[in-house]
């Protein structure tokens, strides 16, 4: 056998089959020094979300809790006049990265938590899936590699977004869920409570976590496999709402209701920039017209073209499909194909837009040592049939495989990093020079599509500019005595801001290459 592969890929593969301690602290080793690279070109956050945790985490840090002065939807329709936090978002990102901020107020510091938390789920994931496929160290392998070289997440894993704490809890509940098929301990139950809390807290769509739980124990009664019992569901249960009642109380208190984001808009928006326009005249009977029935077809569509090529590269997504199908016969991955169904089908279909615009993306990092796994595990099979069916040959060597697999997640992982970093912040230099543009002119408070950069450069209240009417907008102007407004060039016109009727409202006082700066004329 040995003869037909090159002898690098079977030198690796004997020692991976044989793998010590001291080669998985050299392979450790050799990923944190990518991820070091990683974190060394990352010296600006990119996106909306990744500044708004950070904002937030000053804030509580500063004494002030949950406030906020990026203001970047109207889903509660005050137009920005309420500077609470966390109308849509979940806290425990920003918690988390407050006790960064202990120390310093600078991006770099703040980034190491994520950093970390993304090394520490390596270990979670190693254990989950020797938990998983005690025998398989193939399995193991592939499936833990997944946090140290992470494809399309390989960039997000080291920023301040909530990508690496999701993986690190959603991994760290896989592994508690999957350990308590084999003991069923009150501490288990208890970290299995405590861990649904954290990725609730972390993201809307963590209540997945816990309602996977109760779809488990249901399972447990009908099947009589598994351990989970009554008692310890009680116990799980009593420790989530323990863990949540604190922000439910606190949502209650400030909003007069659980869910303070308007749940019914989500659900109902034909576009998602109608999460920047005030009012809701939505109505559940609308569902059935055909723009809302072909949204949730798209997003259906979009969910299995995405998660084809950040999970497989799209050139493994034949095999990605093929190890899903072939890992349904294993009762332990189960855990695995409830999320996937509730991320995929339950959000898909209920909040299209959100789903298409981030929430499929962030939400998803928890399976990529699942998808992972199914990728090469259809890689497999599909070589074995050849062999066995076609050419009356033995099976492959599956360490083989694993290794080139292995060399091929490296690379690609490589891949990814540069094409992303090599254009990760591509209007910083504009920003600092619109900055210094809404400084030099007193700027109190700003109006733009890129609320989060604007307000990193002059720390004045900065809102999402209104899309649907001039009423919207001028009321947002005066309500929040706006002084400034910024765009870009290319959507003028799509923000009407070119008529004469928002020029009555605002003038232009400067421009760069791809913004236009106007102030009020209040």
């Amino acid at each position: 056998m040995s003869r037909r592969v090159p002898w690098f890929f079977v030198g690796a593969s004997v020692y991976f089959k044989n793998m010590k301690k001291k080669y998985w602290v050299a392979i450790f080793l050799i990923a944190v020094i990518f991820k070091l690279w990683v974190f060394s070109v990352i010296t600006s956050p990119r996106s909306l979300d990744e500044i708004y945790y950070i904002e937030c985490a000053k804030k509580i840090v500063s004494g002030q809790g949950f406030k906020t002065d990026i203001i970047w939807h109207y889903i509660s329709n005050d137009l920005g006049a309420k500077k609470d936090a966390f109308i849509l978002w979940m806290p425990l990102n920003s918690i988390i990265l407050a006790f960064a901020g202990l120390f310093s107020k600078i991006y770099i510091v703040f980034k190491i938590i994520p950093f970390l938390l993304s090394l520490f789920s390596f270990f979670i994931i190693f254990k989950t899936f020797k938990c998983i496929f005690p025998q398989r160290n193939e399995f193991i392998i592939v499936a833990s590699m997944s946090a140290l070289f992470s494809l399309w997440f390989s960039p997000y894993l080291v920023t301040c977004d909530n990508f690496s704490l999701y993986l690190f809890l959603g991994s760290s509940f896989f592994y508690f869920i999957s350990r308590s098929e084999l003991v069923n301990t009150t501490g288990n139950a208890v970290m299995i409570g405590l861990i649904c809390s954290f990725l609730h807290l972390t993201r809307s769509d963590g209540i997945y976590f816990i309602v996977i739980v109760l779809l488990s124990f249901l399972l447990s009664i009908f099947t009589k496999k598994g351990k989970l019992n009554l008692r310890s569901i009680i116990i799980i249960l009593s420790i989530y709402l323990i863990c949540m009642s604190p922000w439910l109380v606190r949502n209650m208190k400030v909003f007069g209701k659980v869910l303070p984001g308007d749940v019914k808009k989500m659900i109902m928006m034909e576009k998602y920039e109608e999460i920047c326009n005030p009012g809701n005249n939505y109505n559940f009977a609308s569902l059935l017209k055909w723009d809302l029935i072909k949204l949730r077809i798209e997003s259906m569509k979009y969910s299995f073209t995405n998660l084809s090529i950040i999970m497989s590269n799209l050139i493994f997504s034949p095999f990605l499909v093929i190890g899903f199908i072939a890992f349904l016969k294993e009762r332990k991955m189960i855990y695995f194909y409830i999320y996937f169904f509730f991320l995929v089908f339950v959000n898909g279909l209920l909040f299209p837009n959100a789903y298409m615009n981030g929430t499929l993306w962030h939400s998803s990092v928890v399976l990529l040592p699942f998808l992972n796994l199914c990728t090469f595990y259809g890689l497999i099979q599909f070589i074995d049939f050849f062999k066995t069916k076609l050419f009356k040959s033995e099976k492959s060597n599956q360490m083989h495989i694993c290794t080139i697999f292995i060399v091929i997640m490296i690379l690609s992982s490589i891949g990814w990093t540069y094409a992303f970093t090599s254009q990760w912040d591509p209007y910083k230099s504009e920003f600092l020079k619109i900055g210094k543009l809404l400084k030099d002119d007193n700027c109190t408070a700003v109006v733009s599509h890129y609320p989060g950069k604007i307000y990193v450069q002059v720390l004045k209240p900065s809102f999402i500019l209104p899309l649907d009417s001039v009423k919207s907008f001028t009321e947002v102007i005066n309500k929040n005595m706006i002084s400034h407004v910024v765009i870009r060039r290319k959507e003028m016109k799509r923000y009407l801001l070119d008529s004469k009727e928002y020029l009555k409202y605002i003038k232009n006082i400067g421009e760069t290459k791809n913004f236009l700066v106007f102030a009020s004329r209040n």
